[in-house]
């Protein structure tokens, strides 16, 4: 499906001239369709940080660009050629996706989101966007509400919260074991009368390539309401904040979201524990009074550790009422100043049907197999994203060592 080479150049112009205007990339568009959006998203996930230097990388947005416009053009092409029912595609998000779900939109053409389900063997397909919580939160009862064996429902919940605990990562997030290089007795010992908060961070750059989808933001970044909490806490008695920030596997996270977080640490009542800090989180968790957090699914686990939770942005949960979400600085001011408050605990029993979702939703493929992350078979033919080159090393060497064993 080729666009005219006359379009071709218009697109080329249009992405090229983005160097030359001081607009956001999140608000750059193309036919009035907002194409730098994806680009924005695509590349925070590329350098796995929540801001890059767009001076810098003039080359690769300008690339994103061209390929996500061209995109866009050749969908529509293609809608208007076959006229199809439905189109389907990755998740709704990206450079390459995002152009594909605008021209569907703009032709009223029913979309489907594929997505991995709870394991690399599993699939989904979402009706609506993938980042509506509230849609994500029906599709959570839905899973839960068709297993009719209670028994077994609790069981799976409660391994998931288990698993966690223990450092053992979900199928579909193999390689991240971030309470699996934690040790147990070395939280900060709480002082007594010391009325002690929790705020568990998000991962800074997942956040920021997912905002634009989310709805009801009344906080946009966790940073400007973490600062404002930390006003109302230093003005309150006896009362103490730690900042866990979000663990990290390997070097997949720059160190300027790990580190910004320091600067916050007081010496007094305001503690930041580290990124790669060995201090366990679950019992940190433990020793707290309230946990904090945006929009993240540790406050799912905090429920069913039995703890009050504060959620400052809408998570996946919200719809389920699992935490109090203010609306504005005076509600969290009156929560926390009343302690009272922390004692009023949801049941245990309300997390359960979001850690059953986790653990099994998705179709299971009926011709794919998922391996590992560097093999995959189709029908029996194995498919890998490495080159051939690296393939082959990989697999020499794993055999060596197979020898040697």
């Amino acid at each position: 499906m080729d666009i005219t080479k006359i379009k071709q150049q218009k697109i080329l112009s249009w992405s090229q001239s983005f160097q030359k205007t001081k607009i956001d990339l999140k608000k750059y568009k193309y036919l009035n369709q907002p194409l730098g959006l994806g680009v924005n998203s695509s590349l925070i996930s590329f350098f796995h940080r929540s801001i890059f230097d767009t001076k810098k990388n003039q080359e690769i947005i300008c690339r994103a660009l061209n390929t996500s416009a061209t995109i866009y053009e050749k969908v529509l092409l293609l809608i208007d050629e076959i006229k199809p029912d439905c189109l389907i595609t990755f998740n709704n998000r990206f450079a390459t996706s995002l152009p594909i779900i605008l021209a569907a939109k703009k032709n009223k053409i029913k979309i489907l989101r594929h997505e991995r389900g709870s394991n690399f063997n599993k699939y989904e397909l979402f009706k609506n966007e993938i980042h509506d919580l509230d849609y994500r939160n029906d599709c959570v009862f839905k899973y839960w509400n068709k297993e009719k064996n209670l028994k077994k429902k609790i069981l799976i919940s409660k391994k998931y919260f288990l698993n966690r605990r223990n450092g053992i990562p979900l199928s579909w997030d193999l390689k991240k074991e971030y309470s699996k290089k934690q040790s147990l007795g070395n939280t900060p010992i709480k002082k007594k009368g010391i009325i002690r908060i929790v705020f568990f961070t998000a991962s800074e750059d997942e956040h920021e390539s997912t905002k634009f989808q989310l709805k009801n933001l009344i906080w946009p970044s966790q940073e400007r309401i973490l600062k404002e909490l930390i006003k109302i806490i230093i003005k309150i008695k006896n009362y103490e904040l730690i900042i866990r920030v979000h663990p990290v596997v390997g070097k997949r996270k720059s160190y300027y979201d790990q580190d910004k977080w320091k600067k916050y640490d007081n010496k007094k009542n305001i503690l930041v524990v580290g990124a790669n800090s060995n201090i366990n989180s679950y019992e940190l968790m433990d020793t707290s009074d309230l946990v904090v957090t945006y929009g993240g699914n540790i406050a799912i686990e905090s429920v069913f550790w039995n703890k009050k939770v504060m959620s400052l942005r809408k998570g996946i949960f919200s719809k389920s009422r699992l935490a109090f979400e203010p609306r504005n600085l005076k509600q969290i001011k009156q929560f926390l100043k009343n302690n009272k408050n922390f004692k009023k605990k949801i049941s245990w029993k309300k997390s359960l049907p979001f850690a059953y979702y986790f653990m099994v939703f998705g179709i299971r493929y009926k011709f794919f197999r998922f391996k590992n992350f560097n093999e995959c078979y189709y029908k029996n033919l194995r498919v890998t994203h490495l080159s051939p080159l690296l393939d082959f090393v990989k697999r020499y060497v794993k055999k060596k060592i197979f020898k040697s064993n």
